[in-house]
């Protein structure tokens, strides 16, 4: 079964955390694939205007649940 991934943004400011998809990556590899983006997405600042924001990039499965 080939799996598809995505690299999400969860962005949390004021008790509110909102997730998009930044980017979809399509068999073969695509586990792989967003390892080698994800240091690239976190180097990007994202809270400079609201410091009290958190961001977290994370990969995994399109479609699939946190634990």
């Amino acid at each position: 079964m080939q799996v598809v991934w995505h690299l999400l943004l969860t962005v949390c400011m004021n008790g509110t955390c909102s997730e998009q998809e930044i980017q979809r990556f399509d068999p073969p590899s695509a586990q792989v694939k967003c390892e080698v983006m994800l240091p690239i997405y976190r180097e990007v600042p994202l809270t400079e205007d609201y410091p009290t924001a958190t961001a977290e990039y994370l990969c995994k499965p399109v479609g699939s649940l946190g634990t």
